[in-house]
């Protein structure tokens, strides 16, 4: 029988383990740590009754994997009231809802289109979009158009992409934050995650990370 071997029991590891055990492979999966999960584990590591999350705190790709949904079990993803919410300095905040139309009412009047105008082509076709995002780079696309829809807006940093989008300081600093956060090779990639997940699709929305924020698995 062919055999594999595993090395490490986070969720990319434990993934590829399902799906060569399900093609009849016999399968090891090696973890130097005493508990699975890799990156995505947490415990208490200072007070007793205080939970850390040892790696990774946010899963917006994981909670729309289309693999994780196919699975015969019931992962218990924490969905907060508000996916993130970025501070400012006059005391309020710009939310990124569980609706397209609740997120715009954080935003100045001016970006409300704007904000609309961006995202709702992405969140009506979001589940071909995410299948199209997660396959293998090297595939033929099932959706060309929507690729090429998304494909020039995921190349841009927040802040390039806000600068022409928006009017408003609200909405500008809310895609800009992240940028401030990255190393410079990131800052690409961040806002291809972001409009990967673009807000609408309820839960399934991450701001998904530019139109942002995502639930953390249990």
């Amino acid at each position: 029988m062919t055999t594999a071997t595993i090395i490490g029991s986070g969720p990319n590891g434990l993934s590829a383990a399902i799906v060569l055990a399900a093609a009849g492979i016999d399968v090891k999966v090696l973890e130097l740590n005493s508990r699975i999960g890799g990156a995505c584990s947490t415990a208490e590591t200072a007070l007793p009754g205080f939970r850390q999350d040892l790696g990774s705190s946010v899963y917006p790709m994981g909670f729309a994997s289309p693999f994780f949904r196919s699975l015969p079990v019931s992962i218990p993803w924490i969905i907060p009231p508000a996916q993130c919410a970025h501070p400012l300095d006059d005391g309020t905040a710009v939310l990124l809802e569980h609706s397209i139309e609740e997120t715009v009412t954080t935003l100045d009047s001016c970006d409300r289109r704007a904000y609309r105008r961006l995202i709702e082509p992405l969140t009506g076709e979001f589940d071909q979009l995410i299948e199209e995002v997660l396959s293998p780079m090297w595939h033929f696309p099932r959706h060309p158009l929507l690729l090429a829809r998304f494909g020039p807006l995921a190349l841009l940093s927040g802040k390039r992409l806000a600068k022409p989008f928006f009017r408003g300081r609200r909405a500008r600093a809310f895609f800009c934050k992240h940028d401030d956060s990255l190393d410079p090779p990131a800052r690409t990639s961040n806002i291809s995650r972001g409009r990967s997940c673009p807000d609408g699709r309820g839960a399934r929305t991450w701001m998904a990370y530019s139109a942002r924020g995502s639930p953390n698995p249990v």
